[in-house]
C-alpha cells in the first residue's frame, strides 16, 4: 500500500471516528434517550511499514457498582503483584495502572460521588477490587 493511499485511509477513518464521537456527544447532551454504550474505545493498528513500535497496553474494562453505602470497582489484573499496581483519582475518575514482566495494564473507571480517602483494595486470583465509601453514605454510629 502506498503512503498516499494509507494517508487517505487514515483521513477517512479519522472523519468516521469524529462523526461517531459527535453523535455520541449529541445523544448524551439530549438526555441520552435509548441505548447507550457502556464502554467506548478503539485502537488502530498499522501494517509492518509502521515506523515505530510502542509497547502494547492492555485496556481492562472495569465494573463499577454501588452496593449499599459502598462504591465497588472490580477489574482484572492477571499475574500482577500488588506492589506493581498504582492508582490515582482525578475528580470522579479512578485510574489504575499495572506493569509486570513486560505486560502493561490500564483501566479508567468513572465513579459516583465517593470519599477518595476511604480507598481499600484487595487483589485475589488476578481480580482487583477497590472499595470506597459512597459520599452520600449515612454516618455510622
Amino acid at each position: 500500500m502506498s503512503t498516499h493511499a494509507r494517508d487517505s485511509d487514515e483521513q477517512e477513518i479519522e472523519a468516521l471516528v469524529r462523526e461517531l464521537i459527535g453523535r455520541l456527544m449529541e445523544n448524551r447532551q439530549a438526555g441520552g434517550q435509548g441505548r447507550m454504550p457502556i464502554a467506548i474505545g478503539f485502537k488502530i493498528f498499522y501494517g509492518p511499514e509502521a515506523e515505530e513500535e510502542t509497547p502494547e497496553v492492555i485496556e481492562q474494562v472495569p465494573e463499577v457498582s454501588r452496593i449499599e453505602d459502598k462504591v465497588v470497582v472490580v477489574t482484572e489484573a492477571p499475574g500482577i503483584a500488588p506492589e506493581n499496581i498504582r492508582m490515582g483519582m482525578t475528580g470522579r475518575t479512578l485510574q489504575i495502572f499495572a506493569e509486570e514482566d513486560g505486560r502493561r495494564y490500564h483501566t479508567t473507571a468513572p465513579l459516583p460521588p465517593c470519599d477518595p480517602g476511604s480507598v481499600k483494595t484487595r487483589l485475589k486470583h488476578g481480580i482487583l477490587e477497590v472499595v470506597l465509601d459512597a459520599a452520600d453514605a449515612p454516618a455510622q454510629s
